[in-house]
């Protein structure tokens, strides 16, 4: 297995998960002396010892007959007769609390406004994916729905211009028809990120997280909070500031995770899992080195067959707000008809919404990176509308 394409990738990342689906299709490969019935998975594994004592296999005097095939057809998938089965059940769980509180000014010389403020928690177990089957209840965390604070707003204003109004209130005639009924409308809503999880090896079946690593001292030097998004300021080298971090710039590096080094060394060269480490703060490209000369690592993959420390859905993802907004002129033409000219600004201060940071520990991608922003650009719409 490890001379072979097919299993020494998986076999030296502890990924024993792919590892063995692989070995349990696999038909051999190159000049493989295993053949099978047409159409057959798993060749290998049924049929690779031929048999000692049996027709067609190898005579040992006295030894005991052994039929052919080492493993049987479900010795690693559990029904292999079949190519999909579903298991409908309710094994999906959840639970949200919440405080809504909601404000309403009616209208007021002029003025209305409305603001409703959500504060909820959501949990829940997943109905389709486990960190490990034998054990869902511990994948019962955060979901990502779960949306920690919710504000929406909106409000009109009519400008206070016009007959009985503050300011030209005893004007009449075309004056008072172009300067009356002025009327402004804002919409502004703002959500904090939905819960995500920083992501390692999958060392049991799915949903790897990685281990958190102490410092020397004992401290704990990566906390799973929310960061803060940030992007350099536009120069005239690069002027691009579509790449940005979630985390301080320059405070995290990728280095070869250390159980790298525990495989044997014929695999060590496909061992590609990587850990997050600190940064040197003088070269941010290279890692902080701690007493030992080792990289000062604060995140790394955990062992084969084990569950990451970290647990899932420990960091809030990145938040968003948008501000709306429109201005309208009426005109009265008689008393049922008037005609009424209106502005509509999406996006109104152009404010560009973020991707979600690359959190995979063990990708090429730098940790915490932002890649491009969503082309949510601020945009103009004029309206002209006759009423009657």
């Amino acid at each position: 297995m490890r001379l072979s394409t097919t299993f020494r990738t998986a076999l030296a990342n502890g990924d024993f998960n792919t590892l063995s689906k692989s070995l349990d299709v696999f038909n051999g490969t190159g000049n493989s002396i295993v053949t099978g019935a047409g159409g057959e998975r798993g060749t290998v594994l049924k049929r690779a010892n031929s048999g000692f004592n049996v027709p067609g296999g190898t005579t040992i005097a006295g030894g005991p007959v052994v039929p052919a095939g080492l493993f049987p057809a479900n010795w690693i998938t559990a029904n292999p007769q079949f190519s999909t089965a579903n298991i409908y059940s309710d094994s999906g769980s959840s639970n949200y609390h919440s405080l809504q509180v909601q404000g309403t000014l009616r209208p007021l010389q002029g003025l209305s406004f409305q603001g409703t403020y959500l504060y909820s928690k959501s949990l829940g177990i997943s109905a389709s994916t486990y960190t490990n089957p034998a054990d869902r209840n511990a994948d019962y965390t955060t979901t990502g729905s779960d949306q920690r604070h919710n504000f929406r707003s909106n409000g009109t204003f009519e400008l206070p211009i016009g007959p009985n109004k503050l300011l030209l209130g005893n004007s009449s005639g075309a004056l008072a028809r172009i300067v009356e009924r002025w009327q402004t409308s804002v919409i502004y809503n703002y959500n904090s990120g939905v819960p995500v999880s920083i992501t390692a090896g999958n060392m049991l079946y799915a949903l790897g997280v990685p281990d958190i690593v102490p410092l020397p001292d004992g401290s704990i030097p990566f906390i799973p909070k929310g960061g803060h998004a940030t992007f350099p300021t536009v120069n005239s080298t690069t002027n691009n500031t579509n790449t940005g971090s979630y985390f301080d710039p320059g405070k995290y590096v990728k280095v070869t995770d250390p159980q790298c080094a525990q495989v044997p060394s014929a695999l060590t060269s496909f061992c590609t899992l990587t850990a997050v480490a600190l940064a040197d703060p003088n070269n941010p490209a290279l890692p902080q080195l701690g007493p030992t000369g080792a990289p000062v690592i604060v995140l790394q993959n955990p062992q084969p067959g084990k569950r990451g420390s970290l647990g899932q859905k420990t960091i809030e993802g990145i938040g968003s707000w948008t501000l709306d907004a429109n201005i309208s002129k009426s005109f009265r033409i008689s008393e049922s008809k008037s005609v009424q000219v209106r502005m509509d600004a999406t996006n109104i201060a152009n404010h560009p919404g973020m991707n979600q940071p690359s959190l995979n520990i063990t990708n090429t991608t730098v940790f915490g990176q932002i890649t491009g922003k969503p082309n949510n650009v601020r945009q103009f719409q004029g309206q002209l509308r006759f009423n009657f």
